[in-house]
Order: structure tokens, then C-alpha cells, then sequence
């Protein structure tokens, strides 16, 4: 699934971040002295999952299987950039400095 939009350079979605990082990115972002936290998901997992669906083939892409007593799981991991407020890399006139 592609997302895409036009940026109005408004800013709020560069505000209060929560941004999924690479672990290259994710060692520069915390170099830099800024957070980087370890999202954790977790899904129960139906026996029979359609695997058609597209947002099952996401699941099963981005996730390893794991088992929770006897219910099955997917389990994800992501780092992600934490900052409260504008992001360092925001420029005055909204457009990012990075």
C-alpha cells in the first residue's frame, strides 16, 4: 500500500514525533542526543489468515511468529525517533532541514 500526499508545509505532522527509523538512522538520531524507542506489537494470529489480504502480507513481512501460551502471535519490532515538540530539523518556513 502506497501513502501519499501533497505537503502544505504547515508543520504539524513534524511535531510530537513518533517516526520509524532505520538502525542506521536510529544511531544518528540518538547520536544526535535525541530518543530513540523500541515499539513492540503484537497481533493474535488466526489459524487461517487470508494471506491474500494485503495488510496480512505486511503483518506477515514486518513480524516473526511466536507462540503465547497456546495462542499464536505475530510479534513486531520497530525503532522509532521520539521528540516532544518541533522536530530539530524543522525549519522556520516548515520545510525539513535534514
Amino acid at each position: 500500500m502506497e501513502i501519499s500526499f501533497d505537503c502544505t508545509q504547515c508543520g504539524r505532522c513534524c511535531h510530537d514525533l513518533r517516526l520509524t527509523l532505520s538502525v542506521d538512522e536510529a544511531r544518528t538520531w540518538a547520536a544526535n542526543g535525541h530518543q530513540v524507542d523500541l515499539l513492540a506489537e503484537g497481533w493474535a494470529w488466526p489459524e487461517d489468515a487470508d494471506e491474500t489480504d494485503p495488510a496480512i502480507q505486511w503483518r506477515m513481512a514486518t513480524t516473526v511468529p511466536t507462540m503465547v501460551g497456546d495462542v499464536p502471535f505475530r510479534i513486531n519490532l520497530r525503532l522509532v525517533a521520539r521528540h516532544e515538540g518541533p522536530c530539530p530539523h524543522l525549519l522556520p518556513d516548515m520545510r525539513c532541514g535534514n
